[in-house]
């Protein structure tokens, strides 16, 4: 069952331990352990990593990096998790399925080219991107 305040992954590093969370997003990265299956979520606010066990781990296991998702669950604090907290998942939907991620860390330009819709979806394109956005729009305030 689907409960749990919606929230972006940002907000779950300032939610309280215990308080029950909604976030949607995509597959950043999946680690299956046999008994636990971790998926990192990304947005557009950040990373959120999320643990499922038991049959919901099983559920998990159909995410395939860059697939959309809803996770619900609890928030808590765990110093090896992204940030320092994760969310014990109670509740995965997988929305939207997704085909192998085709980048890995080893590509030529070209190649990084001829896919860049998904190359623009990295952290470090997005954060290019960002530093690109806040420059141009300081530029676009001076010129007013």
């Amino acid at each position: 069952m689907l409960e749990g305040k919606p929230v972006k992954a940002a907000e779950v590093f300032r939610a309280e331990d215990g308080l029950k969370v909604t976030v949607r997003g995509w597959v950043y990265r999946f680690r299956d352990l046999g008994d636990k299956v971790f998926l990192v979520i990304k947005d557009s606010t950040g990373i959120v990593q999320a643990v499922f066990s038991g049959e919901l781990a099983n559920k998990a296991r159909e995410a395939d990096i860059e697939s959309s998702v809803v996770v619900s669950g609890s928030v808590r604090t765990d110093r090896r998790a992204p940030g320092g907290k994760e969310i014990l998942g109670d509740y995965v939907e997988l929305v939207g399925e997704s085909q192998n991620f085709p980048i890995t860390k080893d590509f030529s330009r070209d190649f990084l080219l001829d896919v860049r819709h998904l190359w623009v979806r990295s952290r470090r394109m997005q954060a290019v991107l960002k530093i690109r956005h806040t420059v141009f729009g300081a530029l676009h305030e001076y010129f007013r």
